[in-house]
């Protein structure tokens, strides 16, 4: 510990300790921000998209962090870095956290949260000793495997606490566990790391093709984060103002679609119902006994009563046999006579028209109720 310490607060000029730390703190909230907003997306390919931004964020926070510490560090010689090896370090670290972003997307489990700590730590652990490796044309490096180990088990902790409390949204201040706990995992791989690290002056035993100097990172880390700025301002800001109006509009063709007296069903390209009207909701339910005067569909009673189709596979509902059903085409299924659980029928037509939108297809099903002619 004294070794940490006596490393932070003396081989480090604390301002860039300090900025270091804001930029890290900075960057995990900016990702926390755009992760959550790629959950609220509501075209896949755009939750993907968003997925990808918020690992590149984090990505680049941590990179920029270990880099701006580097340029506070004082080993009382001149510092010159590979440029080829500073980049692709960062690049190392974006790689591993857009994968764990991406893996958080599709499932959410405890021991895929385990492997994206594991995945976590191997990034930041991979860029910090690759980025170190670009100070190679200024000293030879060596390290202390104990100290080292530790470090590495320290971050794979920190990164346990944030996948599994932090980036969850049932868990009450995840954003603040989150930045808390990735802030002290990337403290203690590149600090704890820092303090097991012997630099030893030696010039000339490697020439980088391209050399950066202080000047020269600093604006790379500059443009970095400004990266991370604009695509937080995103995410944060302008999309949100794109989707509240996309909402607004959706809303309005919502209130149309109530007012039909047609079930109508919105289905993915795989089958599934992703979004109903009232009417739909009413010939499905299973206390249709319960409701009065369906004939007005603007004055039900208890609307809350009614069953939520979505998730449902639409051949289920509509009990339809595989070698009739498709998705692929226009279809007409004329009247059909459809069973419900407490012993009821309903005899209805029922059409499908596909639709192409410009990121995902849909299939419209238009049920009509033919059981009181």
């Amino acid at each position: 510990m004294y070794e940490v310490l006596n490393c932070i607060t003396t081989e480090h000029d604390w301002k860039h300790v300090l900025a270091s730390l804001f930029v890290l703190a900075f960057s995990n909230c900016c990702s926390l921000i755009i992760y959550y907003r790629s959950q609220a997306a509501l075209v896949t390919r755009n939750k993907i998209l968003w997925a990808i931004a918020a690992g590149t964020v984090v990505g680049l926070g941590v990179w920029a962090t270990h880099f701006i510490a580097l340029l506070g560090y004082k080993p009382g010689f001149e510092i010159v870095f590979d440029a080829g090896r500073t980049i692709v370090s960062a690049l190392i670290s974006v790689a591993g956290f857009v994968t764990t972003a991406l893996l958080l997307r599709l499932n959410a489990d405890g021991t895929l949260r385990l492997a994206c700590a594991g995945i976590a730590t191997a990034a930041v652990a991979g860029m910090h000793f690759y980025g170190m490796s670009a100070l190679s044309a200024s000293a030879v490096i060596e390290y202390d495997t104990i100290t080292i180990t530790a470090a590495m088990v320290l971050g794979f902790l920190g990164y346990v606490g944030t996948y599994l409390l932090g980036a969850n949204s049932n868990v009450r201040w995840s954003t603040a566990i989150a930045t808390v706990t990735s802030v002290l995992a990337v403290i203690s791989i590149h600090f704890v790391s820092a303090s097991g690290t012997t630099l030893i002056p030696i010039r000339g035993l490697s020439t980088p093709i391209v050399a950066l100097h202080t000047t020269g990172l600093s604006a790379i880390i500059a443009v970095a984060m400004l990266v991370v700025v604009v695509l937080s301002a995103l995410a944060a800001g302008l999309d949100s103002n794109f989707q509240r109006l996309r909402h607004k509009e959706q809303r309005k063709l919502s209130v149309l679609a109530d007012s039909s007296s047609e079930g109508l069903f919105m289905v993915s390209a795989d089958g599934l119902v992703l979004q109903t009207n009232m009417a739909a909701r009413i010939m499905f339910s299973d206390r249709l006994s319960d409701l009065k005067d369906l004939k007005d569909l603007g004055h039900l009673a208890d609307v809350d009563r009614l069953p939520k189709l979505s998730g449902r596979s639409v051949q289920d509902l509509f009990q339809i046999e595989d070698e009739t059903f498709s998705l692929k085409e226009n279809r007409d299924y004329g009247e059909r006579r459809i069973r419900f659980a407490d012993g009821r029928e309903m005899i209805a037509t029922i059409s499908s028209r596909r639709t192409e939108d410009t990121n995902e297809d849909f299939v419209f099903f238009a049920v009509h109720d033919m059981t009181q002619r």
